[in-house]
């Protein structure tokens, strides 16, 4: 250890050499504790002298030196914020002026009476001791000071929007960010837990989200539509963790990123392959719409011929009306008999109404193929709502069939699982983009096998074909963005944006392939995002 460096202000030379004795003769008997070196200042002004130009641990200052005063050397330590402590030596009778020292900065007192040299080496001892560990205490409390402040600074002026809430879900911290993307000033919403700045479609959410941290569980980052003050729907990636003091919860915080711009982004770069997907089914879907129309075109040429028929038929009829001798009456019915026989008016009621049922069956077919086609096409930005798998392959199977025609068998095998919480139209525009690799893969015939279960609590989509597959270099990068095998004819962007997708509902979607074997792509997703 290193040793306790003493300074002892002392006019008197017998008193001095005493002290430095004792603390020299001490150094071995003192358990445990560090050596002394001392150091002797004749008065108050040699006192001051040796301090600019030594370092002390500690300073012994007799009450009584000539000129400057043990209170004046003591005064003018603190003065100049000398770094060490000082204990006062007085004389016997003395104590109060001791005492008074010790409230003008004094550590401890010392009274030169009896055997006072005996437990001077502990006393200083654990002044130094004392006085060190206020100094570290002191040096831990500013470091935690600036330690705090510079935290502070970095979460009120980070680029996300930072806050706390109570357990009522009132606000207790929000930073700068947070003013600038909600728009509402830190006095406007501390103390509040009714600030309706969550869409209505997110509230549910939210709620569940703050129920698991306050349950001490671990969560992910997701995506919620807020309102700012302008009325604008602002999206914002958050996250949540939950605030513990003293081993107890007591409240959340929450960090938010404004991802507006990037879900623009990701929305159009959908869109677009929205577009293309579509783009690529132009010739089946225009083939599906040619054909009803063929038929409602050949039934409307029947229908006119019928039309005539019965409007000829309808005009011996009112002939009957004309009459004015009773005898003709006889030859008008024969006239109208004759009619029907030759126009086979049995025959035209019968094929009427099979006309009209294949016309209107052709027109709900069209109507079905538009709409299936524009609930695919339209640009989404509706929250998470549960929906049906096996519903929407089924409608998505419907579109590719376009694409599929006669050439591809579909074998459904799904199973009983419950409905996802998702975006249906986005996970739709997934199994197409699958379906329709799957139908390029296929040279001439084959089979595609669409199969759903539920495992490990997750909902499980497969799609296979028997294509020509891929080797181990195309499935590196298969999802990687506008990479293609078709050359000019493909994107690229249908695989990259069906796993971002994915992705965006907790899910996971992988890919097997063997070169003239086939690929399954399966899909994974949890039940609620």
């Amino acid at each position: 250890m290193e040793q306790i460096k003493v300074l002892y202000v002392e006019d008197d030379p017998g008193d001095a050499k005493l002290v430095r004795r004792a603390l020299l003769s001490k150094t071995e008997d003192v358990l445990h504790k560090r050596a002394f070196s001392v150091d002797i200042a004749e008065s108050g002004e040699a006192c001051i002298e040796k301090l600019a130009k030594e370092k002390y641990d500690v300073l012994l200052v007799d009450y009584n030196l000539p000129k400057m005063s043990g209170l004046d050397v003591l005064a003018k330590i603190i003065e100049d914020e000398y770094d060490a402590p000082v204990i006062m030596v007085t004389g016997s009778g003395d104590e109060e002026t001791a005492v008074n020292a010790m409230k003008r900065g004094a550590k401890d007192y010392i009274v030169k009476s009896g055997d006072y040299l005996r437990p001077l080496p502990l006393t200083i001892q654990n002044v130094v001791a004392q006085y060190e560990m206020a100094k570290e205490k002191r040096r831990v409390e500013e470091a935690l000071r600036e330690s705090e402040e510079k935290n502070r600074n970095l979460i009120e002026y980070a680029n996300d929007a930072i806050f706390t809430l109570d357990l009522n879900g009132a606000f207790q911290m929000v930073n700068k960010k947070f003013e600038e993307i909600t728009g509402f000033k830190r006095e406007e919403v501390m103390g509040k837990a009714e600030m309706k700045l969550i869409e209505p479609e997110y509230s549910e959410l939210v709620d569940q989200d703050f129920q698991k941290r306050m349950r001490g569980e671990p969560g992910e980052p997701y995506e919620i539509v807020i309102i700012n003050r302008k009325g604008e729907r602002v999206y914002i990636e958050l996250s949540t963790t939950a605030v513990i003091e003293k081993g107890k919860i007591v409240g959340i915080q929450g960090i938010g990123r404004d991802i507006t711009e990037r879900k623009k982004l990701e929305q159009e770069l959908v869109q677009a392959d929205k577009l293309a997907s579509l783009g690529q089914l132009v010739a089946g879907v225009a083939h599906e719409i040619n054909n009803p129309i063929a038929y409602i075109k050949s039934n409307n040429h029947s229908l006119a011929s019928y039309l005539n028929d019965i409007a000829s038929l309808l005009t011996e009829y009112r002939k009957l009306k004309t009459l004015g001798d009773p005898s003709q009456f006889e030859s008008a019915i024969k006239r109208i008999g004759d009619k029907e026989s030759e126009i086979d008016l049995d025959f035209v009621l019968d094929d009427l109404n099979k006309l009209l049922e294949e016309s209107q069956e052709g027109i709900e077919r069209i109507a079905t193929i538009v709409r299936e086609l524009k609930s695919f096409a339209k640009a989404e930005e509706a929250p998470f709502e549960y929906a049906d798998i096996n519903e929407e392959l089924d409608k998505t199977l419907r579109i590719a069939q376009h694409e599929f025609r006669d050439r591809i068998k579909v074998n459904k095998e799904y199973g009983r699982i419950p409905q996802v919480q998702c975006h249906a139209s986005q996970l739709s525009q997934v199994f197409l983009n699958i379906m329709i690799n799957a139908s390029q893969a296929i040279a001439d015939e084959g089979t595609v096998t669409v199969k759903t279960f539920e495992e490990d609590n997750k909902i499980v989509v497969k799609i296979s074909d028997d294509g020509c597959g891929m080797d181990e270099e195309t499935m590196k990068h298969i999802f990687d963005p506008f990479f293609t095998t078709r050359g000019v004819s493909g994107t690229g962007l249908g695989l990259s944006v069906s796993y971002g997708i994915i992705k965006r509902h907790n899910g996971e979607i992988r890919v097997k392939s063997e070169a003239e074997k086939g690929t399954t792509f399966t899909i994974e997703l949890p039940q609620v995002i």
